[in-house]
Formats: C-alpha cells, sequence, structure tokens
C-alpha cells in the first residue's frame, strides 16, 4: 500500500477512520488507525509500542 499509493483511508468496522498523504504519516501511524481506529495525532508512544508488543494465547503464554 505504501508504494503504490498517495493517500491512504482507512475504515474500521464500517467508519470511516481517516484519509491521510503518505509523506505525512509513518507505517506505525497508519498501523494504530487500522487496529485502534486513533488519527496520527492521536497516537502517543505507548500506543504505538503496544502495537508491537506480543500477543498472548488464550492460556497466557506468550504467542510463538
Amino acid at each position: 500500500m505504501f508504494d503504490l499509493a498517495d493517500r491512504i483511508s482507512v475504515m474500521l468496522q464500517g467508519e470511516l477512520v481517516g484519509t491521510v498523504n503518505k509523506a505525512d504519516v509513518s507505517k506505525d501511524e497508519v498501523l494504530a488507525m487500522i487496529i485502534a481506529g486513533k488519527q496520527p495525532g492521536e497516537v502517543s508512544k505507548e500506543d504505538i509500542a503496544e502495537l508491537h508488543a506480543p500477543a498472548e494465547n488464550p492460556g497466557g503464554s506468550p504467542a510463538p
């Protein structure tokens, strides 16, 4: 998507989260839009760290 587009629009649960210029956002900010529905200006360092945290299995241990 980053190689093909100049602008990126994100929808979450049927609602438009936003449309951004690719040059104005990082991949982490787009991921936050996709996963958490947050605008790039609303994303904190903690939010980005959470996106990169390992997922846990239902048993409570980290995913392989």
